[in-house]
């Protein structure tokens, strides 16, 4: 299985670690570094980063290609864009 998730921070970095059985996880962050950090902390291979714009559906549907779950772990008033790009790319 592959999982986006969509913010580094608190939340994001708690939900990769424990997630870190998966295939695959694409940790995003409007902050790269961010998101390199918490998969440098959590090592084993498997987390590639990158960012993403969560108030663009298009960029969100961008960095969810091939994914099969999206995890929201933004602010609350940001889930309908993060919804709406993870709808467009079928996750």
């Amino acid at each position: 299985m592959k999982v986006l998730i969509v913010g580094a921070g608190g939340q994001g970095g708690s939900c990769a670690s424990i997630l870190a059985s998966v295939d695959e996880i694409r940790l995003v962050d409007l902050k790269e570094e961010t998101a390199k950090a918490v998969a440098d902390h959590i090592g084993g291979g498997k987390i590639r980063t990158g960012t993403v714009n969560a108030l663009d559906p298009d960029d969100v549907a961008r960095a969810a290609e091939g994914v099969d779950v999206v995890v929201d772990m933004v602010m609350p008033w940001l889930v309908p864009y993060v919804m709406e790009g993870a709808l467009k790319a079928k996750a």
